[in-house]
C-alpha cells in the first residue's frame, strides 16, 4: 500500500469499526480523527460542539486530519462525517485512497444513541426525543447534503 486508506461517510456508517478491523487485517496503523480531536481538546467531541461551537471543532478536526495522515502513513484513517465539507481537508485527501462507507437507516438507528458525539453533528438530534419518522427524515436530509462530498461529486 503506497498511500493511506481514508474512510468517509455519514455518522453510523461504521468508519471507526471498519477502519480498526481493516488496519488489523493489513497490519498497518489506524487512527480516528474524532479520537485525535478529543485528545487534542482534552474533552469529548460532543462537548466541544456544546462548549466551544462547531467552528472550533472544525479547526480541531482539520488539524486532526493532517496529524492523522502523518501518523498512519500508509495505514487507515477514519474521518468524522463532516470533515469532507472542509476544502482544506479535501485537499489533504488528494492522492489518498478514499473509501465511502454507507449504512441503511435501520443499521444506523441500531448503532445511534441520542448522546453519541456523532449525533451532535446530525442536526443536534441528541438533545431531542424524536420519533423514528423524524429521525429518518433528518438522516435523509443529512445524507443528501453530504453525499456529493463523500463521493467526490
Amino acid at each position: 500500500m503506497t498511500r493511506a486508506v481514508v474512510l468517509v461517510g455519514p455518522p453510523g456508517a461504521g468508519k471507526s469499526s471498519v477502519g480498526s478491523l481493516l488496519a488489523a487485517e493489513l497490519d498497518v496503523p489506524f487512527a480516528d480523527t474524532d479520537d485525535l480531536v478529543a485528545a487534542a481538546a482534552g474533552k469529548p467531541v460532543g462537548d466541544i460542539f456544546v462548549d466551544d461551537g462547531e467552528p472550533v471543532f472544525r479547526e480541531f478536526e482539520r488539524l486532526a486530519v493532517a496529524r492523522g495522515l502523518e501518523t498512519v502513513g500508509r495505514g487507515v484513517l477514519a474521518l468524522g462525517s463532516g470533515a469532507v465539507l472542509d476544502p482544506d481537508v479535501r485537499r489533504m485527501l488528494d492522492g489518498q485512497l478514499v473509501v465511502y462507507l454507507e449504512a441503511g437507516f435501520a443499521t444506523i438507528a441500531r448503532r445511534a444513541r441520542l448522546d453519541d458525539a456523532e449525533l451532535a453533528q446530525f442536526n443536534q438530534l441528541r438533545d431531542q426525543a424524536l420519533s423514528s419518522a423524524d429521525f429518518q427524515e433528518g438522516q435523509a436530509a443529512f445524507a443528501a447534503k453530504r453525499r456529493p462530498r463523500f463521493t467526490g461529486g
